[in-house]
């Protein structure tokens, strides 16, 4: 069977300065998928970075809470190099020693050694001399000391894995590594099978995989550097020589779409996320929910490192989520109808709205009347909340009212009753026929005494009425708005925190 060249990927990434606990992973040539890469760098890199600040002990600290967490090799051998620096050579002796028993097969093996006998003859010196440094203080290298530069780790793993893998290292001269010729200034350091780590010393490093299965030999170079963590990843599946590639964004979970600018099928990954993929030109897609679309194109080397930075802005259309204390309520947007209110746990939903300010109107029948102004967000929905406050009762203003008016209506009767009755008292005092004793006289008085009663009577309660009428005990309805949501979240009245109240 013939298969194509082995694809190769190596993947050197950066420190940072978190340092989250992962689970262990073996030490020495390890078994099985390294997954806390990231974490072990973390560890390994602030390590370095106290111990090229001259502070020898924190760096050990950080270098053995490493090996704790991931016990490689390399974290004991470099603690033990921050502990020597720092003058406590029996605890460095220690590390040394135990960096032997975790990894006897360690590439450099016999250099620890031999380092181990070269740091015991300086104390056993220091002590004949009486010069012993005390604990914490720092040690001023001096001719025949051994080294004080920390190892790095490197990491090498492939698709599939259990493939066979020499690694070496050029020893002399600046020749480049030829998988044709002989390659004298090149040593061999380890030879093992993948997925394997390796606790090696600055220099330029070459890795070869062996035929294996129907897959045919790879290589790849790398450099390393003192106190770094470095995974190389040898890809043997069939196709194109492999790149890495990182996609970043301002949005967190931003979907990421490799060469699908139609979305037919499941995400690449959702930012910020890196992985493999063949070299060439390729299409990137980001997509978030609320945001406007950004496509990307790049063009990716064999063995590079690339990362893309997307930043997304929000679109130009937003949304409202109505809800109210009534069912059925109306609601009217910039003085068109735009719905009802039907259940008062699902608001409803108006789409599409070009974002900025809309005069908002919620009516039900019984209830006050709510107008309110509301900015619509851009690429989101604001949700709002109409508390609808009921009319006010006017039955006592219309009681009054009725029996003003029968009041005012007995004042005109006896108003003119009496006005009849003291006509009719002058007509016959003008013929000379009135008795003295008329009861027509008595009666008028008392019409007249009944008709401005009536008549204040009346006007009392026409006021009363009115002022009831006018009179408003209860608040006006109120809007109340919550903090924006995205177009997915969903659909419910919000609880009531981050909420603002309009009158």
């Amino acid at each position: 069977m013939r298969c194509s060249p082995i694809f190769l990927g190596l993947w050197l990434l950066v420190a940072s300065t978190d340092m989250g606990r992962a689970a262990a992973a073996p030490t020495g040539a390890a078994r099985g998928t390294v997954t806390n890469v990231d974490s072990i760098r973390r560890f390994m890199e602030k390590g370095q970075s106290l111990f090229v600040a001259g502070q020898y002990q924190r760096a050990s600290e950080v270098f053995e809470a490493g090996y704790e967490l991931h016990p490689y090799s390399a974290f004991l051998f470099n603690a033990g190099v921050a502990l020597e620096k720092s003058g406590k050579l029996t605890d460095a002796i220690e590390h040394f020693k135990k960096y032997l028993e975790v990894d006897p097969k360690a590439p450099d093996a016999p250099d620890v050694t031999k380092r181990i006998a070269k740091v015991e003859r300086i104390l056993k010196d220091q002590a004949e001399a009486g010069t012993a440094k005390p604990s914490g203080k720092a040690t001023v290298p001096t001719p025949g000391e051994p080294d004080a530069t920390t190892k790095s780790l490197v990491i090498i793993e492939t698709e599939p894995p259990g493939a066979p893998l020499r690694i070496l290292r050029r020893v002399r001269g600046e020749s480049s590594f030829d998988p044709a010729a002989e390659n004298p200034d090149w040593a061999e350091v380890l030879a093992t099978e993948s997925p394997a780590n390796a606790s090696i010393d600055v220099g330029k490093y070459h890795v070869l995989v062996d035929k294996f299965q129907d897959f045919n030999q790879g290589e790849t170079s790398f450099e390393v550097l003192s106190g770094h963590v470095l995974q190389v990843k040898v890809n043997l599946a069939q196709g194109q020589f492999m790149g890495h590639l990182r996609v970043t964004s301002n949005v967190k979970r931003a979907r990421v779409f490799l060469d699908d600018p139609t979305q037919k099928s499941e995400p690449w990954g959702k930012v910020p996320f890196g992985d493999f993929a063949a070299i060439g030109e390729h299409s990137i897609l980001v997509v978030a929910t609320g945001y406007e679309s950004v496509t990307k194109s790049i063009s990716l080397e064999r063995g590079q490192q690339q990362e893309l930075q997307v930043a997304l802005e929000r679109l130009s259309v937003g949304g409202l989520r109505v809800s109210s204390n009534v069912v059925g309520a109306a609601v009217t947007l910039d003085g068109l109808p735009v719905g009802k209110c039907d259940k008062l746990e699902v608001p409803l939903e108006l789409q599409q709205l070009k974002s900025g300010k809309h005069r908002l109107r919620v009516t039900a029948e019984g209830r006050k009347p709510l107008e309110a102004e509301v900015d619509v967000p851009r690429g989101q929905y604001l949700p709002v909340h109409a508390r609808l406050v009921v009319l006010p009762p006017h039955g006592a203003a219309y009681t009054q009212a009725i029996i003003g008016g029968v009041l005012l209506g007995g004042g005109v009767y006896f108003g003119l009753e009496s006005n009849r009755l003291y006509g009719e008292l002058r007509s016959d005092h003008s013929r000379g026929t009135l008795a003295s004793d008329d009861p027509r006289e008595l009666r008028g008085k008392i019409y007249s005494i009944g008709a401005d009663v009536a008549f204040l009577g009346a006007a009392a309660l026409s006021g009363l009425s009115l002022y009831n009428f006018l009179h408003d005990p209860l608040p006006p309805s109120r809007l109340v708005e919550y903090k924006a949501v995205e177009f997915d979240s969903p659909n419910r009245t919000p609880a009531t925190s981050s909420k603002r109240e309009q009158p």
